[in-house]
This record gives C-alpha cells, structure tokens and sequence, in this order.
C-alpha cells in the first residue's frame, strides 16, 4: 500500500504537531467547529498506514471514534488545513503550467 502523510503532502515519512496547521475540531453536535493547530502528528509505517498521535494527545472530536481509537471518520478533519493548503499548492501549480 502506499501511504501519503497528510501533513506534509509526501508519500511516507513522519511529521510532528509542528507541522499541523489546523484540526477541524466539531462542535458537539456537528453544526460547526474550530480549528485547532498542533494538535496532530502523524506517520506512515511499513505497512503503508497512516498512523495518528496518542488518544491522549488529541482533541475531543466526537462520538464517532470507531472502536479501537480508529479515527477513519475524520480522515479530513484531523487534517483539515494541511489538506486545504496542499490543495491550493497544487492547484496553482497546474495553473502556472
């Protein structure tokens, strides 16, 4: 499998809560968040899979942690802003094409 970091827009590697610059943290009932920088870090192992920080040292995201502390429905919100500035970079690269 291959795994791409999120945090830093490459395939494998790690990346500390430095590099997170924002979280979509919901609102408890979902109708809105905040977002909150730092709060991830993130790596790829051998295996190819993206593998989060401790339980401990995330934010509260909601109801919808799947057992285990599988945190698959939030795949966009714990990354939310690094996503949307990946997004812009590679947008304004095919642009400038």
């Amino acid at each position: 499998m291959l795994c791409v970091n999120p945090l830093t827009g490459r395939r494998g590697g790690a990346a500390s809560t430095n590099a997170d610059a924002g979280t979509l943290v919901p609102s408890e009932d979902f109708s809105d968040g905040t977002i909150r920088p730092h709060a991830v870090s993130a790596r790829c192992d051998l295996r190819g899979f993206l593998l989060i920080g401790t339980v401990a040292s995330l934010p509260p995201m909601g109801n919808y942690v799947l057992p285990g502390n599988n945190y698959h429905v939030y795949d966009y919100a714990l990354f939310w802003a690094n996503i949307r500035a990946d997004a812009a970079r590679r947008l304004a690269a095919y642009r400038g094409r």
